[in-house]
């Protein structure tokens, strides 16, 4: 592959709410729960670069029997904050590599899978993210596993209507379970259920800031005593939620200008969401 580079691009995903599922087998092990998918697109090209020295990349590489592989990444969206980035770099390399192998790719995106269950960076997200050619949107993962093994619903998101983020601190998946419990998995599997009964795009909001209130996540994670009132008093605010230590805000699109100047004015860092994704791609080019 000498001056011959293969680069995917993988859209990130922001999960809303979920109830994790261990089965004893880490292909049909992951979440039930829904999540939206984003852009801008993450890529991850392989023949330059350098040799991974963590996971996922390098749990990917040796499991589809490359050990020398180098990959150069670039994502405009930051690593452990709640946009499945590891996810995105698992991915991308798994597909390269079996692209360059003539692999399947369902065996491409099990192994992403499995090193995000083993490295417990995400539970969902490798199955959600697959689902990213079937249309923009919200992913409703009704039964947990790798893409080919588990089952999704994808509900199209309206154009009216924009995806704002709110970026208050970091936050690893490991943290994350660790604050799971026994209400969370109450709520997620109450929201689900009823999302399952109504999917719409209406519903989902409804249930995801119903969620986020219901939890207090918005004044357990933040040591921000006046964010719940801030966000809530946002011009053209549909609904949102909470990832990890950043906001999802979906917002009236012809009002996005006015709620940026409103949450800059609060001193808040801001950064405009894609709702429409290209999916995952695939070039081939010279490095």
């Amino acid at each position: 592959m000498r001056n011959h580079c293969i680069c995917v691009s993988v859209p990130h995903h922001i999960t809303a709410f979920f109830v994790p599922r261990y089965t004893g087998d880490l292909r049909t092990s992951g979440s039930y729960g829904a999540g939206v998918i984003v852009g801008p697109e993450g890529t991850v090209c392989l023949g330059e670069g350098e040799r991974p020295t963590r996971d996922p990349l390098r749990e990917v590489a040796l499991e589809l029997g490359i050990s020398n592989a180098r990959f150069k990444l670039k994502d405009p969206l930051p690593y452990g904050m709640g946009y499945a980035s590891s996810a995105v770099m698992a991915i991308g390399g798994s597909i390269a590599i079996a692209y360059s192998l003539g692999l399947p790719l369902n065996r491409a995106l099990e192994v992403s899978h499995i090193s995000e269950i083993k490295s417990r960076t995400g539970l969902g997200d490798v199955q959600a993210i697959a689902s990213s050619s079937l249309g923009e949107g919200i992913v409703v993962r009704i039964e947990p596993g790798a893409p080919h093994l588990g089952r999704i619903e994808v509900i199209l998101m309206p154009r009216t209507v924009s995806m704002l983020s709110l970026e208050l601190g970091k936050m690893n998946t490991q943290e994350l379970l660790n604050t799971y419990g026994v209400e969370e998995a109450k709520e997620a599997s109450f929201s689900l259920k009823k999302l399952m009964e109504d999917p719409s795009f209406e519903n989902f909001i409804n249930l995801s800031t119903n969620y986020t209130k219901k939890l207090s996540l918005l004044r357990r994670l933040f040591d921000y005593p006046s964010l719940e009132q801030k966000v809530e008093k946002t011009p053209g605010l549909v609904g949102y939620y909470v990832k990890k230590r950043i906001v999802v805000m979906f917002v009236e699109r012809d009002m996005v200008g006015d709620a940026i100047g409103y949450l800059l004015n609060n001193k808040l860092k801001v950064r405009v969401l894609e709702s429409k994704t290209t999916g995952i791609t695939i070039q081939e080019r010279r490095c």
